[in-house]
């Protein structure tokens, strides 16, 4: 074909081309023009007949102007009820063309001249406008509105929009650290100090630090280990990093520290998809770097996720290697779901910090990191504990406690930040003595100072006791054991055991909403329920229940009928946490235990619970506190380690490389225990056969010594998988039998798909096709009889079995591919990882292209390595979550 080449439209083209239209510019009249002008320099207009043009005529400017006025979005901001349309401004304003004009013409309305909108307006025009730097977040939106009108004229004092935006953008980012710990944060030198030797880039405070500094700063482009900032609820982390924070971003573009900071609190960082922690990143570094890309290239997989990090990193690397500081804050939220879920992304880091040793993580969370390092290294521990004088100072003048008064309360009740909060919640009630808080006792017998938790309990009673009602004080003590409350809950489970009398649901409304306002007590949540404040929690929970045991309890058995109608994992999960309050042992709902969302719920509840429920919670796979395992058996030690390394084996060779030290640390030979199948399984994972058979072979026979068929069938289907893959075909014959027993006196249907699967393989190696031909009739029956969750256990034992499946068994294979799809659907678009299948496994062609429900296709590669790019384990029962589709 040969190409033409294109030129311009003419006038006469498009005359052509639209016909009879008339293509005559527009000409508005007189009269209109002078009301738009005069309303386009007003931010908006209250009353348009009012409105006076430069001539000083008035009177018609309702009718002129009634096609171009639209409703002004805050009349508060803007000072009227209707502003100008855009493009009418941008055309009345450059027909007015200079400031002068505008300024001029201003005189003639002054009734409409006192929005701050407007005075900002008429400020830039006579070229006063405050540097971006110095304005606030509201004359930030004013600069960004203006800027924007005046865009078009181009004067040399007003900044471009994108200029605004980015500077808008970065004060909104900084405003809450502003909040925290703008000036009125004090204390916490020493702490500050470890942080800016972190980072290398500020100068210590205190002597010993700056010293310690000198050498740090020679040292400033090699790799750093994590810093691991720590401490309960309340005691001001969130403060100590804020302070942090805006020491270093107001400090000169050549000393500014490039920053991402990652809130794992919020609903829009998913620790399970790193595209959502990585574009969060790009979001923030675009504030501090214009010059980079708008978007970042699609992250459909691991690598595309650490390409895109690395490109980040690259472009904003300086000559002298700025460092990088990444924090990652209210890390207790990933651990409440295991802390193996974050191991992807700490392989990110690290690799990152390989390239780019400049590279500085700090973690800052509840609990310390137990099992995460960065480059084997593990994390320095930074823990916060109670404040200096300084800091408590500041917490009390933040609740309005006067500085006399502030430092009474100190030496009264101590510098632990929950008792200074309760101390300062208490004074607003009922006042304070010459001595701070009245009648507080804080001596015991000989005068020994009471403990923090005495102090604490009674300053938590006083502010039960001076509650707004006698019904609110009901309402809280004790019916505050509960997690969550919302006004069904008050009206439904709290009513007679408070002794509340509601009648009417409205009632309970009422109630709800006034103790709502206790906010010493508790804080609202996104879905309108009240909690019980965490960091007062902890400490009053006991209080609440030993006030009044029998109360708690008809409570907690309330709480459970009540919830156990309710559907979603809210009310699962508060069902699950009240039973295992009063003590239930709840092995037959280890399913809904091992529930994400009901793990997230429970784990930061893990440390009122009795002891005896963290010990079985962490067999579950929960994360307790190194204390707690001091008291657990040793049986229950090896419950959690087994637990704990199922998760980690999900998430590639970092994950099994802690999993196996973990185990390594326990004795756990000799004896019938579930460490050898999970030892044996990380071995098999990595490649290491000479010792895995040995570690099997003891497992089975203690297995079978104490009479667990259901360990021995694991153990005996593992070894069946490991004797394949080593290519021992005749002690592969010899196990297969033992595995079909076991199997039938279990009556697992999932083990002996993997039994009819190996023979089918071991048959067709051996040229024996009718017996080949045997164990494929019976595995294709028994397919026909599976759902969708069995797919992550059976998935990888299929291999090559599903091509000769597809040829003489359609209906099997179709079975199959509709669980698979609807798996998959579900699972895309509940965001979670699907970790099910062996690499290079291949489907057959019936597989290659499906239709989801609403008939859109979904495309799936010939590999699962191209159409799932995640950690795949080659196990016969490979452990992970699933979605049941």
């Amino acid at each position: 074909m040969v190409q033409t080449e294109l030129k311009e439209l003419t006038a006469a083209d498009v005359s052509s081309y639209l016909g009879d239209v008339d293509l005559k510019t527009v000409t508005i009249p007189a009269d209109t023009a002078a009301y738009q002008e005069a309303a386009a320099v007003l931010a908006a207009v209250q009353d348009p007949a009012k409105l006076h043009t430069s001539t000083g005529e008035s009177g018609e400017g309702a009718s002129a102007l009634q096609d171009d006025l639209v409703d002004t979005p805050r009349a508060d901001v803007f000072g009227g009820a209707q502003m100008l349309r855009l493009d009418v401004r941008r055309e009345a304003l450059a027909r007015l063309a200079t400031p002068a004009a505008m300024l001029e013409l201003l005189s003639k309305n002054e009734h409409e001249r006192g929005s701050p909108l407007q005075q900002q307006f008429e400020q830039t025009l006579r070229g006063k406008m405050p540097p971006l730097a110095k304005q606030s977040i509201t004359e930030l939106e004013a600069s960004l509105q203006i800027s924007i009108w005046l865009e078009q004229l181009a004067l040399g004092n007003v900044p471009r929009p994108d200029e605004v935006r980015r500077v808008l953008g970065v004060e909104r980012f900084v405003q809450p650290f502003r909040r925290l710990a703008g000036d009125h944060f004090a204390g916490r030198v020493n702490e500050l100090d470890e942080l800016r030797l972190f980072v290398g880039i500020l100068p210590p405070e205190t002597l010993t630090a700056r010293v310690r500094g000198q050498v740090s700063r020679l040292l400033s482009v090699k790799p750093k280990a994590i810093l691991n900032l720590f401490g309960p609820g309340g005691v001001g982390k969130s403060a100590l990093v804020a302070r942090f924070f805006l020491d270093h971003i107001k400090q000169p573009d050549r000393e500014r520290v490039p920053f991402a900071y990652i809130d794992f609190d919020s609903p829009f960082i998913n620790i399970r998809d790193l595209s959502s922690v990585v574009g969060e990143m790009h979001r923030q570094l675009r504030l501090q770097f214009p010059q980079l890309p708008a978007t970042l290239p699609p992250m459909q997989s691991a690598e595309s996720v650490r390409k895109n990090l690395s490109s980040i990193l690259e472009q904003i690397a300086t000559a002298a290697q700025q460092p990088f500081l990444v924090v990652l804050d209210t890390f207790e939220e990933v651990q409440y779901g295991g802390e193996a879920q974050a191991l992807p992304l700490f392989d990110l880091l690290q690799a990152m910090q390989k390239e780019w040793p400049f590279l500085r993580v700090l973690v800052s969370g509840r609990l310390p990191i137990q099992s995460l390092t960065l480059n084997g290294v593990k994390p320095v521990p930074l823990e916060l504990e109670g404040v200096d004088e300084p800091a408590a100072v500041a917490i009390l003048d933040r609740a309005g406690v006067a500085p006399e008064l502030a430092r009474t309360l100190i030496k009264q009740v101590g510098r632990v930040p929950l008792s200074l909060r309760l101390a300062a919640a208490v004074v607003a009630k009922q006042g304070a003595a010459k001595d701070g808080v009245k009648d507080l006792d804080t001596t015991s017998y000989l005068f020994f100072s009471v403990s923090d938790e005495v102090i604490q309990g009674q300053l938590y009673e006083r502010i039960l006791e001076h509650l707004h009602s006698p019904a609110l004080e009901k309402l809280a003590h004790p019916g505050l054991v509960l997690r969550t409350l919302n006004a069904d809950v008050i009206f439904e489970v709290l009513n007679e055991p408070c002794e509340l009398h509601l009648t009417e649901p409205d009632q309970a409304a009422a109630l709800y909403d006034a103790l709502a306002k206790e906010t010493a007590l508790v804080s609202i949540e996104a879905d309108g329920g009240l909690k019980h404040r965490p960091d007062v929690r902890r400490t009053m929970l006991k209080l609440l229940v030993e006030k009044s045991p029998r109360k708690a309890r008809d409570i907690r058995h309330r709480a459970i009928e009540y919830y156990s109608k309710k559907t979603g994992p809210s009310a699962l999960a508060e069902e699950l946490y009240h039973r295992l309050m009063l003590g239930e042992k709840l092995y037959a709902r280890a399913e809904d235990l091992r529930n994400r969302d009901v793990r997230i719920s429970l784990g930061p509840s893990l440390p009122e619970m009795p002891v005896s429920a963290q010990l079985f919670l962490s067999g579950q796979g929960y994360e307790v506190s190194p204390e707690v395992l001091k008291e657990a058996s040793d049986e229950q030690l090896e419950e959690h380690a087994a637990a704990s390394a199922r998760e980690r084996m999900t998430y590639g060779p970092s994950g099994w490389s802690s999993a196996l030290q973990q185990i390594s640390s326990l004795r756990y030979r000799g004896g019938d225990s579930p460490l050898y199948l999970e030892a044996a399984r990380l071995r098999l994972l990595g490649n290491e056969l000479g010792p895995l058979f040995e570690l099997l072979d003891e497992g089975i026979k203690y297995a079978i010594a104490a009479q667990n068929t259901a360990r021995a069938l694991d153990l005996i289907c593992l070894k069946a998988w490991g004797l394949e893959k080593a290519g021992r075909d005749a002690d592969l014959a010899r196990t297969l039998p033992y595995l079909a027993r076991t199997a039938e006196r279990c009556g697992r249907e999932l083990a002996r798909v993997q039994l009819f699967a190996q023979q089918y393989r071991l048959c067709k190696r051996r040229g024996d096709e009718s017996a080949a031909h045997l164990a494929l009739e019976s595995l294709a029956q028994l397919l026909l009889t599976l759902g969708s969750k069995d797919l992550l256990d059976i998935a990888p034992v299929l291999i090559d079995v599903m091509p000769a499946l597809a040829i003489g068994h359609g209906d099997a294979v179709r079975h199959l591919q509709s669980l698979l799809v609807a798996a998959l659907t579900k699972s895309i678009s509940s965001q979670n990882v699907v970790r099910i299948f062996q690499p290079g496994w291949r489907f057959p062609e019936p597989l290659l292209d499906s239709e989801q429900g609403d008939g859109s296709p979904i495309v799936i590669a010939k590999t699962v390595d191209d159409a799932i790019r995640a950690w795949a384990i080659p196990l016969p029962y490979v452990l992970g979550e699933w979605v049941d589709a």
